[in-house]
């Protein structure tokens, strides 16, 4: 390799002559004799035997497997956990020094680098720790049924409940004929199991549509599969982690910092080596595990950081023109953004719900003012509503079941979110609301409210015919419909409350507020159960309505539903509790309130 093509490039030097675990990890061994430095620190042996290699120069990368005819349930082999190997899997992470290259992703690649340097110094922290190795965590996956029992219960509370007790017993629910299993599963039975927990629990409680009628969840499928046939580990790793760090919370431990700060380094390097690669930084992996880590530092993460990975989805998006986009005539800092309908196995259709749902909610539920990308230049993404049919209507398919709300609501969202950047930046109080914001306020308002009357109405006349009709195909969907239209109302009422609150001022003892609330805690009690992926997906409305419930009972209502996504191992839960009970005893708005704490959070 000519050395000087490019004098500005840093060059990754490796060692020719070097030991076979610096080959192995790609960096630079010093050569040091009988043990080299790197194999000296991480306490490993240090061999310079040379290694032959047969049938030719190796592949770069990994193959991805092709999907095959043989799954899981053909290995009958006993997984071995030896200290040693996990060890030796473990020092697979060291990540050689990380460099810089220019493209059109360096801003956002720039800002892992202070999150990755700070996990690099606990990793070397956890290369040390003997014990790590060889505590329980690293044992064999069997456990006692009584804790087998406490891990199920994280199930859905629904009738299919019976049906799903022995859920981690087996392995026939990794997505099928993936041979083999990482190295990362493989070798670490601990991984392996929460790995697991992820595909069969938390992967079913962050979408609102109950799990026994939504098979084909995009989490449970599309990115599982993903994670198992890629060539490296990133998004893997953050997958365990987010499992790992609910699980612990759900049963009342602190979660192992340590390893889940290696599993994050190691899926936040995996990202930067993809976004400095011209041919994987626009990749479906690259933008999958951008916005698995943004879920990550909402969900799990105290470090808040969720809003860089959002931006970079963001980017990516645009570029790649995954979603219809024109520059809206009448605003020059405005883009007309949207998508098609399509089916839950497309990848696009995926990515574009999720972003969008991100890009609403995410807004709807943090403070502007803490958005450090922001600026008075921003271009603000108006989203135009996908085309619902009478027949997606009569089919019950005009609720989204993996973002809880008809999309047409996305435009009033929108909306709304261009008018409370709009106050925030420039009326501060009420006495600067100027008479065009007030007026744009109020008709989003009445069209909103009309929109959602009118689809209401229409709604329960076909669930009226449906049953009168005696159809069993969509009699199923009954009960899922029935939870997502409580959902879409919950998200709905909760855009109208953040009109009067945070775009108008409205003071939280309004009588208007207060019927709001009132009117959505009717339908959090009567149709969102507790312990249900709807109660745990309509947080962003729980909050934001718990924040400004004024009377003693509805309060003990908010505080108790919040409390118990806590129990249930979303660290939001306890963000939110502390949040809300502050806003009741200081009288402050929860997003002034998060302005003030500089938390830049969000609820979604």
């Amino acid at each position: 390799m000519n050395e000087n093509s490019d004098p500005n490039k840093k060059k990754r030097t490796r060692s020719r002559f070097g030991c076979r675990n610096c080959k192995r990890l790609k960096v630079k061994c010093d050569e040091i004799k009988p043990s080299c430095s790197l194999c000296l620190k991480s306490n490993k042996e240090c061999d310079y035997s040379i290694q032959l290699t047969w049938g030719g120069r190796p592949f770069k990368k990994k193959k991805v497997n092709n999907y095959g005819f043989a799954t899981i349930s053909t290995f009958q082999q006993e997984f071995v956990t030896e200290t040693k190997k996990t060890k030796d899997f473990l020092n697979d992470c060291i990540i050689p020094e990380l460099e810089t290259f220019g493209n059109k992703y360096d801003v956002y690649a720039a800002e892992l680098s202070p999150r990755i340097k700070e996990l690099e110094e606990n990793y070397e922290d956890l290369l040390d720790e003997e014990s790590l190795v060889t505590r329980s965590l690293f044992s064999s996956v069997s456990q006692d049924q009584d804790s087998e029992n406490d891990n199920h219960a994280l199930v859905v509370s629904t009738p299919t409940n019976n049906q799903t007790q022995d859920m981690l017993t087996g392995y026939e629910f990794i997505p099928f004929s993936i041979v083999p299993l990482p190295d990362m599963l493989l070798k670490v039975p601990y991984f392996r199991e929460n790995y697991h927990a992820y595909v069969e629990i938390y992967s079913k409680m962050i979408v609102p549509a109950p799990p026994s009628t939504y098979e084909d969840n995009p989490l449970t499928c599309i990115v599982p599969r993903m994670s198992l046939t890629s060539s490296t580990d990133g998004m893997l790793s953050v997958l365990i982690a987010s499992s790992i760090v609910q699980g612990s919370h759900y049963r009342g431990e602190n979660y192992p910092q340590e390893i889940v700060n290696m599993l994050i380094k190691r899926a936040l390097n995996d990202l930067y080596e993809r976004l400095t690669d011209e041919q994987e930084a626009e990749s479906d992996y690259t933008l999958a595990l951008i916005m698995i880590l943004a879920c990550f530092e909402i969900t799990c993460s105290e470090k808040y950081d969720w809003r860089s990975h959002y931006y970079g989805a963001r980017r990516i998006i645009l570029s790649r023109g995954l979603i219809k986009s024109s520059d809206d005539t009448g605003s020059a800092n405005r883009k007309i953004v949207g998508f098609d309908l399509s089916e839950e196995s497309d990848v696009t259709y995926f990515f574009a719900r999720w972003f969008a749902y991100t890009d609403v909610i995410g807004s709807l539920s943090s403070s502007s003012l803490l958005n450090k990308t922001f600026n008075g230049n921003e271009t603000h993404l108006i989203w135009e509503a996908p085309e619902i049919t009478q027949k997606d209507k009569l089919n019950l398919k005009d609720i989204d079941p993996f973002m809880g709300f008809d999309l047409r609501l996305l435009k009033y969202f929108a909306e709304i979110v261009n008018l409370v950047k709009e106050r925030e930046r420039n009326c501060p109080t009420v006495d600067f609301l100027s008479a065009t914001l007030i007026r744009k306020a109020l008709e989003i308002k009445e069209s909103m409210s009309k929109f959602l009357t009118e689809s209401e109405v229409e709604r329960t006349q076909v669930l009226k015919d449906i049953k009168e009709q005696g159809d069993e195909k969509r009699l199923s969907f009954l009960e899922r419909y029935t939870i997502l239209k409580a959902t879409n109302r919950c998200f709905a009422l909760a855009g109208i409350l953040q009109i009067y609150r945070r775009i108008l001022l409205m003071p939280a003892a309004s009588t208007l507020v207060q019927e709001l609330i009132s009117e959505i805690t009717t339908v959090f009690k009567n149709d969102i159960p507790v312990g249900t992926p709807a109660a745990c997906c309509t947080i962003f409305s729980l909050f934001t309505s718990g924040c400004d419930a004024i009377d003693k009972e509805t309060r003990a209502f908010y505080e108790e539903r919040v409390l118990l996504l806590a129990k249930d191992g979303f660290t939001f839960g306890n963000t939110a509790y502390q949040l809300m009970i502050e806003c009741w005893s200081t009288g402050k708005y929860w997003a002034d309130l998060i302005t003030e704490m500089d938390i830049d959070l969000t609820f979604v």
